[in-house]
């Protein structure tokens, strides 16, 4: 994993771009194979694909009465149900947010990211700097997070220069 995040930081940090199967799955555990831009237009897009995701997180969850809290805690485990599938989408929806923090973060600071990515915690902390996306939370706490994610990003999605 350590060697994965460095990877990350060395494209985010040169612009250099890599191609994954499924750039709209990046994942922080591959970011060798990451799709890293940073010119407006990309930031826009994945601004737009991580707004678009956390409204489609909401949806699923607003519709599931056990996906949150202690219920979807254990359930989330437990491949094949509602609670796991939602699980499943917040963690790739943490990875969008952390890889979008780290290019805005790039992009302000010379091509810098700001945490020590060989450390195998700064992705979480990345994601975490800007919400916590946890399904063990409770669902209004968790649709709070989520509505938030939409709008910071909905709003970045509009920004012509980072």
């Amino acid at each position: 994993m350590k060697s994965s995040l460095m990877t990350l930081i060395t494209c985010v940090s040169t612009g250099l771009v890599a191609c994954q199967p499924d750039p709209s799955q990046p994942n922080c555990g591959s970011a060798s194979q990451l799709v890293v831009g940073t010119s407006s237009e990309s930031m826009q897009w994945h601004a737009q694909n991580i707004a678009k995701r956390a409204k489609e997180v909401h949806i699923r969850i607003e519709e599931s009465s056990s996906a949150t809290g202690f219920t979807g805690h254990i359930l989330g485990r437990i491949g094949g149900t509602s609670a796991y599938d939602i699980r499943t989408e917040i963690g790739t929806l943490r990875e969008l947010v952390a890889l979008q923090v780290a290019r805005e973060q790039a992009l302000r600071n010379d091509g810098q990211v700001l945490v020590p990515m060989e450390q195998s915690w700064a992705c979480e902390m990345l994601a975490d700097s800007v919400v916590s996306l946890d399904p063990a939370q409770g669902k209004k706490q968790l649709m709070e997070a989520l509505e938030y994610v939409e709008r910071r990003f909905e709003a970045a999605s509009q920004k012509t220069t980072y």
